[in-house]
């Protein structure tokens, strides 16, 4: 998968609120780690634009390019985050990878240890068959403070990979691991770029396949229907205390069989829509049905535009 914009205003976000709550020393060089070698499908000003309208502030390097209609590079875009340095890890070198490394295989040798600030995790670790192996590397890779962002199919892929994952594994998995969970949102893939009215990012805030309060389960079980193609973005910071070796238990189970009670609060707040009117340019054939031209001003259309024509 490419950078898409949900998961860059994901990120954005993200960044913004570590750097708020950051020491206020002068930092280190920042490494961001790509699993596989993504591409981009966000340009500068769309993107620049967009966040505008969600009111999250944008880096100036994004809205001062010269060629706004240009796709943003991967490196660029993390560049203005603020990373430094960037390498990409895939199980061959057939796209430029620095890293030549099969997630699968649990042995990454030590050289690769905690090297990263942030992994960006665009889509790969559905299509790693051994995912608790692919998960204990992430853990290796990532320095202690470091951020794990994870983007992913939760629906409408199919035979994309080899899953499509569940929210709840990757809470469950880095909760269990005492990580410090940053964030998560499910957002329908409506390509912003085209349609233009429409943008959503939804707080997962529950494990509602199992609950019986008809809001929370009418309100998430909207995706399979209503989100044709539906994306996962989760973020997790790697503390002193995080692990990669915890054997997990789904989350409903284990406050069901245990009484745990178990949350899905997060550090950072995402939920953001944007619905906008279809304009209507022109309906004067209308006017010949007699009374039309008073319908005609109050008519007011709103689309979900999963897809563009």
């Amino acid at each position: 998968m490419a950078l898409m914009y949900e998961d860059a205003v994901f990120l954005q976000k993200l960044i913004n609120y570590m750097n708020k709550y950051s020491d206020g020393h002068k930092a280190h060089k920042k490494t961001a780690v790509f699993l596989g070698n993504p591409g981009s499908n966000i340009t500068y000003s769309t993107f620049s634009n967009l966040l505008d309208r969600l009111r999250i502030e944008c880096n100036q390097t994004i809205k001062s390019k010269k060629n706004q209609n240009q796709k943003i590079g991967i490196r660029d875009f993390f560049s203005s985050l603020g990373f430094d340095e960037f390498k990409a890890i895939d199980f061959s070198d057939y796209e430029g990878a620095d890293i030549v490394h099969n997630l699968n295989n649990i042995n990454l040798p030590e050289k690769y240890h905690s090297i990263a600030d942030l992994i960006f995790d665009t889509g790969t670790l559905e299509h790693c068959f051994n995912i608790p192996n692919a998960l204990q590397n992430i853990h290796k890779i990532l320095k202690e403070n470091g951020v794990i962002v994870h983007v992913h199919p939760v629906n409408g892929y199919v035979d994309h990979g080899f899953y499509q994952i569940s929210p709840t594994l990757l809470h469950d998995y880095y909760g269990t691991n005492q990580y410090k969970i940053l964030g998560f949102v499910i957002c329908p893939e409506v390509h912003y770029k085209y349609s233009k009215y429409y943008f959503k990012m939804q707080q997962y805030s529950e494990d509602v396949y199992w609950k019986n309060g008809y809001d929370t389960y009418h309100t998430y079980n909207k995706i399979p229907s209503h989100y044709p193609r539906a994306i996962l973005c989760f973020a997790a910071q790697k503390t002193s205390k995080s692990t990669c070796s915890q054997q997990i238990i789904q989350s409903w189970y284990r406050q069901v069989n245990s009484l745990e009670n178990i949350s899905y609060n997060t550090s950072i707040e995402f939920n953001y829509e944007i619905k906008k009117p279809i304009p209507i340019f022109n309906f004067s054939f209308l006017r010949l049905l007699k009374g039309f031209s008073s319908i005609e001003k109050t008519l007011n259309l709103n689309f979900d535009l999963y897809y563009p024509n």
